[in-house]
């Protein structure tokens, strides 16, 4: 499940009413050069995947770390030494 999940830090906050008009007037029409970019786009993500930036790195393995309840519950409980070891019983 973690190998596909991604917390991504939103800290912008987009009124609806002037969404719509701000992208139309930064974007305008669709460009052919923006086709161009965007096949080249997916011919980069196709053949080297796609790398997280930092801040979504670090936005995730803090929230795997505060919902992770039997991480937490094991740390609350057990002791880890660099000598430690488990045996089973069989029966």
């Amino acid at each position: 499940m973690w190998r596909r999940l991604r917390l991504v830090p939103w800290d912008v906050t987009i009124r609806a009413k002037s969404a719509t008009s701000i992208w139309q007037t930064k974007l305008g029409r669709p460009r052919p050069p923006a086709y161009s970019r965007l096949v080249e786009g997916a011919r980069i993500y196709l053949a080297d995947g796609l790398s997280a930036p930092e801040a979504v790195r670090a936005a995730t393995d803090g929230y795997r770390t505060s919902e992770d309840t039997v991480g937490q519950f094991l740390a609350d409980v057990l002791t880890f030494t660099p000598d430690s070891q488990v045996s089973v019983r069989r029966r």
